[in-house]
């Protein structure tokens, strides 16, 4: 797929958000999370990842059950296999872990933050 259609195809997901998507979003967004910038629906070496962070070479994907088919997993891991040889590390949450605390602690325990103060 050409640059253009899949920038293209990326500003039609971003229009098409899932529930889940806006959830993350909402805290990813605005570098409301750790300070950390993340973009959306960004493409990447030909892909589109859910999430990007650019300082952590991040992205990170939120799977709905279509992820749990066989040919599907077998097609995320090839991809994945891919972005990480470019250097980029592709997490893969399941939707119903979606949430303010779950993605605060995983980039926590992806990157020297310190702990939250209590």
């Amino acid at each position: 797929m050409r640059r253009d259609e899949l920038r293209a195809l990326a500003k039609q997901f971003r229009k098409e958000a899932t529930p889940t998507e806006q959830a993350a979003w909402e805290v990813l967004r605005a570098k409301r999370c750790l300070g950390l910038k993340f973009k959306r629906q960004f493409p990447v070496r030909g892909f589109i990842l859910d999430f990007f962070c650019r300082k952590l070479s991040l992205g990170i994907e939120l799977d709905g059950s279509v992820h749990d088919e066989k040919e599907r997993r077998e097609q995320d891991e090839a991809r994945d296999e891919r972005l990480a040889a470019c250097g980029i590390k592709i997490v893969r949450i399941p939707n119903e872990l979606v949430s303010r605390e779950y993605l605060e602690h995983l980039l926590r325990s992806l990157n020297d933050f310190p702990p939250p103060l209590v």
